[in-house]
């Protein structure tokens, strides 16, 4: 008798499960080969103790504060004047903001009011005494017999 079984379909899942490690085992080895023992997100040098953390974060505050003091602005007295002035610093971070792709994407259904389809989630609280009768009333008992 002749069958058209290609050893794929004949194998069993240990089989399956033993090629599956072998090939993970053999990249591995490749891999430490290749880039060594070192997992690839490792943070820098400076980064690594706690007091190489702080004295980076120093930095980069002072850096900051240098960098607000440079472009120092006084606060305008007049409301249009701090709104134009609020525009200018918004067009300006925007500019070096990532650029629409790398953000999330937002819809207006996430921001917006609850529907009144959700009276229910939002109505106001049944007073307890009025909550028993209606509890006595769904039971099938009614106050007027």
């Amino acid at each position: 008798m002749h069958a058209n079984a290609s050893h794929h379909a004949t194998r069993d899942y240990e089989q399956i499960a033993r090629e599956i490690l072998a090939e993970a085992a053999q990249t591995d080895r490749l891999e430490d080969e290749q880039y060594g023992q070192a997992r690839g997100d490792e943070l820098p040098a400076e980064l690594s103790t706690n007091q190489g953390r702080r004295g980076w974060l120093r930095e980069a505050k002072r850096r900051l504060d240098d960098q607000r003091a440079t472009e120092a602005r006084p606060i305008a007295a007049s409301r249009p004047q701090r709104l134009k002035e609020s525009t200018r610093r918004t067009t300006a971070s925007a500019a070096t903001a990532p650029s629409g792709s790398d953000l999330p994407s937002t819809t207006k259904k996430q921001h917006s009011e609850p529907e009144q389809t959700d009276r229910r989630r939002y109505a106001a609280p049944i007073p307890a005494q009025d909550q028993h009768n209606v509890r006595l009333r769904r039971a099938g008992f009614r106050g007027d017999r």
